[in-house]
């Protein structure tokens, strides 16, 4: 069994590691050096025989028609194998039910996941309603195993002994479960006796399998003051991941009942948390609307990919429903069981009126999720963090709360972080400053050597280019006027990174600090302010004398480097 795959794209290829689940962009260039197999930096897909390690799937139909950001199939597909549930949980999406007399059958099944691995679909996410009870689920989960795809399982965890040792010897290899906090809180909204019955799932299964667990929780509220206790829970059970994902008003979840979606100022106090959690916990936490912490996308998705970037719903995975319907998204009206103008307008095809692939291919069915220049929100088209640290508004949020796929995301929270800066204006202890890392393309970051007078603050020292906001100017306008003062530099291609809060002199600071990459010529730049600049490895750094809280800023930056946090709308 080949270890690796490759599928063509219009632009490179996509590599797959089929033991970790993890896929990495190939540029043109990179795939034609494995096809030739002239490139040391991938040996590893070869054996010492120089026999590939890899299986290449070249498109079998024409894929021109496809949006530049679009894959040529999807990477990960959302199989909801069937709409049975033994739970009724408060704000189901779906609205998960018994009526399953119109599911797939499991032949119609076998025909799809043949379908799927000759498009190259990597992945195959098995969910529901409640997965395993599907008459035919080990069946189904071994087909999909010969077939060697990379298994996941998204489920409420809720199982007997016997299922976990079975589920734990199946070949699945990741495992997502849904508990939302506390035992006294997840009871109330899943079910009494759940949490019991879930933790003990997630402990058993530590035991019986090499698989990788996760805990997905919905964030509402009800619950937003449960994030300590989620994350302190998951470090203690050693789960590999967390995602907390906000509420959809979707199903069950109609906003009627227990469980009332975030407002913004409620998401940006979960960033905030989730900011703070981070520095003192190993798990690896995930959420939405990441602007605080997300690295530049860049960073993740080739710049082809960038162009018109929403989340990877309809452009790089895909949802099948029980009854067939294909779809972007889980959470989508889609699912909905009456044919409604909201499930007409996100359901891309029915696998009755034809094979996936072809579904796949026309993106007049998929005009909500593919067509952004429609279908965003002009808000988040006109922000500069827009595809850069954020995907913006889902389509289906604004859809369901907004009454339009481009309507303004009801869980932004950038206005608060300006009207927060905007307040502290007013306060005598408070002062509003701004900074930039600019790195090259090596990772060095170019610093500003200032002036040894002491009449100024923190003379001799090294210190990022920037400087204090004026009365009036948002925390962007600032930093550009700044750039411009110091170095005659014009830039627009910048991204916000972080927030700082410190101390100086009695006075409390806000240091709004942003991101770009840049190679300037060193020798060509005029230098209106300090007395040099220069570019600087993370080693040369530590030897450098630096002005107050930049060495903490810089250090922060090289570690979330090297962590790799990744932000990702479809854990």
């Amino acid at each position: 069994m080949k270890t690796y795959k490759i599928r063509e794209e219009k632009e490179g290829a996509m590599l797959f590691d089929s033991l970790t689940g993890s896929t990495s962009y190939l540029t043109e260039l990179q795939y034609r050096s494995i096809l030739e197999h002239n490139s040391d930096e991938f040996k590893y897909l070869f054996d010492e025989n120089n026999t590939p390690l890899f299986t290449i799937f070249r498109p079998q139909k024409d894929r021109e028609s496809l949006p530049s950001d679009c894959l040529s199939a999807p990477s990960k597909v959302y199989f909801e194998i069937t709409r049975r549930c033994n739970l009724k949980c408060v704000y189901c999406y779906n609205n998960s039910r018994n009526d399953f007399s119109k599911e797939l059958g499991k032949e119609q099944i076998f025909r799809l996941i043949d379908e799927l691995y000759k498009a190259g679909t990597f992945e195959i996410r098995l969910t529901g309603g409640e997965p395993t009870l599907h008459p035919d689920f080990f069946e189904i989960v071994k087909y999909i195993k010969d077939k060697n795809f990379f298994i996941s399982l998204g489920t409420n965890g809720v199982w007997s002994d016997e299922l976990i040792e079975r589920i734990g010897q199946s070949g699945i290899r990741i495992v997502i479960i849904s508990l939302d906090g506390t035992e006294e809180y997840n009871d109330k909204s899943r079910g009494k006796g759940t949490f019991k019955a879930i933790t003990n799932t997630i402990r058993q299964l530590k035991k019986v399998g090499n698989i990788t667990l996760k805990i997905n929780s919905v964030i509402c509220r009800e619950n937003r003051d449960q994030l300590e206790k989620i994350v302190a829970l998951a470090d203690e059970m050693g789960i590999d991941g967390v995602n907390l994902a906000p509420l959809r008003v979707s199903g069950r979840a109609d906003g009627s009942g227990y469980g009332t979606p975030l407002l913004p100022a409620d998401m940006y106090s979960v960033v905030s948390k989730v900011t703070e959690l981070r520095k003192k916990c190993k798990v690896r936490i995930q959420t939405y609307y990441d602007i605080i912490e997300a690295p530049d996308l860049s960073e993740k998705f080739p710049s082809s990919l960038l162009n018109n970037k929403s989340c990877a719903a309809g452009i790089e995975v895909a949802a099948i429903s029980p009854f067939g319907e294909v779809y972007g998204c889980v959470v989508s009206p889609a699912n909905e069981t009456e044919n409604t103008p909201a499930k007409i307008l996100f359901t891309a095809g029915n696998l009755s009126e034809g094979n996936f692939i072809d579904i796949w291919l026309d993106s007049s069915r998929w005009n909500v999720y593919r067509n952004l220049s429609i279908n965003k929100s002009s808000k988040c088209l006109e922000c500069n963090h827009y595809s850069k640290r954020c995907f913006g508004n889902c389509v289906v949020d604004s859809y369901s709360q907004g009454g339009s796929p481009n309507a303004d995301s009801p869980l932004c929270f950038i206005d608060i972080i300006y009207e927060k800066a905007c307040a502290s204006e007013n306060s005598k202890i408070h002062k509003i400053g701004t900074a930039i890392i600019i790195e090259d393309s090596q990772g060095k970051l170019l610093l500003h050597h200032r002036d040894c007078n002491p009449k100024i603050k923190y003379p001799g020292t090294w210190v990022l280019f920037g400087g204090g906001k004026e009365c009036g100017e948002t925390p962007e306008e600032a930093i550009r006027r700044e750039l411009m003062e110091e170095l005659n530099l014009d830039i627009s291609d910048f991204t916000f990174y972080c927030n700082y809060h410190y101390n100086d002199e009695e006075e409390e600071h806000l240091q709004f600090v942003y991101h770009m990459k840049m190679d300037l010529d060193i020798s060509e730049v005029k230098l209106n302010e300090g007395a040099g600049l220069g570019y600087f490895s993370r080693h040369e750094i530590n030897n450098l004398q630096l002005g107050f809280n930049i060495r903490e800023i810089i250090e922060d930056f090289f570690s979330r480097q090297s962590a790799q946090v990744l932000f990702h709308t479809n854990p």
